[in-house]
C-alpha cells in the first residue's frame, strides 16, 4: 500500500493509532495498569474535583457524577483483566473478532464493485479497520459523518471519486440494518423463552 500513497503519513498515522490500542490494552491488562488508573482516577478526585465541590457546593453533582464514572472504569478495567486468566474464552472472541473484520472489509469491497470501481483489496485492509475505530469515537451518533469523511479521504488517496467513497460509506448503514433484522425475531423468542422457563422456575 505503501508505494500507492501520494501522501505517506496516512499510513504513519493508521500505524501509531494500531499501536497506541496495542499500548492501551496492555496498560490496562496489566497488574500495574490497574495500578496507575487507580491513582490517576484518585489524584484527580482528591486535587482537582475535590477543592472545588468544597468551594462551589453547586459542583458536587459533578463530583459524584466522576465517582460513578470511576467506578464504571475500575469494572472495565477488572474485566479486560479477567480475559488473561481465561484463554479458552479469550482466544475463539480473538479469532472471530479478527474474521469479522475480514468480512466487514470483503462487504467493503463488494460495495466498491456494486458502484462499479475495482479498489484494491490491500487499499480496503488497509483502511477499513482504521474507518471502524474512528467512526466509534463518541462525538457522533452512529459514527454518521466521521466514517463519510474518512472514506472519503483515505480511498481519495488511492483514486477512488469522493463521492463513490461517500456513498460505500452510506450504503454500509442499510447493509448492518440488512444484517440485523433476521436476528431480531431469535432474540425477541430465546428472550420471551428463556423468561417463560424463568416464570416457570420461580412458580416451582
Amino acid at each position: 500500500v505503501w508505494t500507492d500513497l501520494p501522501d505517506k503519513r496516512i499510513l504513519v498515522v493508521i500505524t501509531s493509532v494500531s499501536l497506541l490500542i496495542i499500548l492501551a490494552t496492555v496498560v490496562v491488562a496489566g497488574q500495574w495498569g490497574a495500578r496507575l488508573l487507580q491513582t490517576s482516577l484518585q489524584f484527580f478526585d482528591r486535587r482537582i474535583l475535590e477543592p472545588v465541590a468544597r468551594r462551589r457546593p453547586s459542583e458536587q453533582q459533578t463530583r459524584q457524577r466522576w465517582e460513578r464514572f470511576a467506578a464504571h472504569a475500575a469494572d472495565i478495567q477488572a474485566a479486560v483483566r479477567s480475559q488473561l486468566t481465561t484463554p479458552r474464552t479469550l482466544a475463539p472472541v480473538l479469532i472471530l473478532n479478527i474474521l469479522l473484520q475480514v468480512v466487514r472489509v470483503l462487504q467493503i469491497h463488494c460495495l466498491f464493485l456494486g458502484f462499479g470501481v475495482r479498489g484494491h483489496l490491500m487499499h480496503e485492509l488497509a483502511f477499513v479497520p482504521i474507518i471502524l475505530i474512528l467512526s466509534l469515537l463518541p462525538i457522533s451518533f452512529f459514527g454518521l459523518g466521521i466514517k463519510e469523511v474518512s472514506f472519503a479521504v483515505l480511498f481519495d488517496q488511492v483514486g477512488i471519486p469522493r463521492d463513490i467513497s461517500v456513498n460505500v460509506s452510506l450504503f454500509t448503514y442499510a447493509l448492518q440494518l440488512a444484517v440485523i433484522l433476521p436476528g431480531i425475531p431469535l432474540f425477541l423468542f430465546h428472550k420471551s423463552a428463556s423468561g417463560t422457563e424463568q416464570t416457570a422456575g420461580d412458580a416451582t
